[in-house]
């Protein structure tokens, strides 16, 4: 399947699963749903944020990645948005340090560190941000791959 292909049933897949939630009204801030990702080679798991609400939230008072609903090697949170566009982070009221990575087109193009309760304010271009343990160490140019959505 080319590449363009993935990407649309990627998004088809996670346009359902976010209709699905809102419908029955279980949308909280963070949620239910995981994604299994690759990234150069090696497969994670990641929290996805896919709502407003928890884009806003993300990663914040929380004291550790965790283990994405004992999936284990969980990565951190995955932001999915619906166009490619100037996405912008902070990290207030976030308590654990966090590397950003801005995703276009499944490609990384942009790599930020955050300092816990930070207000400054990181904008980029892309359709995704991957936040991660600070301690991650993906580059430039590197491929992020949805395998699969797992709620």
């Amino acid at each position: 399947m080319a590449f363009k292909q993935k990407i649309l049933v990627l998004l088809v897949l996670v346009a359902v699963a976010v209709f699905s939630y809102v419908l029955y009204g279980i949308v909280t801030y963070r949620s239910s749903l995981i994604a299994n990702i690759s990234i150069g080679g090696s497969e994670y798991y990641a929290y996805l944020a896919l709502t407003p609400e928890q884009q806003t939230k993300g990663l914040m008072n929380v004291t550790s990645i965790g283990d994405c609903y004992g999936h284990g090697n969980c990565i951190g949170m995955l932001f999915i948005f619906q166009n490619s566009s100037n996405l912008c982070f902070w990290m207030k009221d976030t308590i654990i340090s966090l590397k950003q990575y801005w995703i276009k087109n499944g490609t990384i193009t942009q790599i930020a560190i955050g300092a816990p309760y930070s207000t400054n304010v990181t904008c980029y271009h892309g359709d995704m941000v991957l936040e991660t343990n600070a301690s991650s160490n993906f580059n430039i140019g590197e491929k992020l791959l949805v395998n699969r959505l797992i709620s």
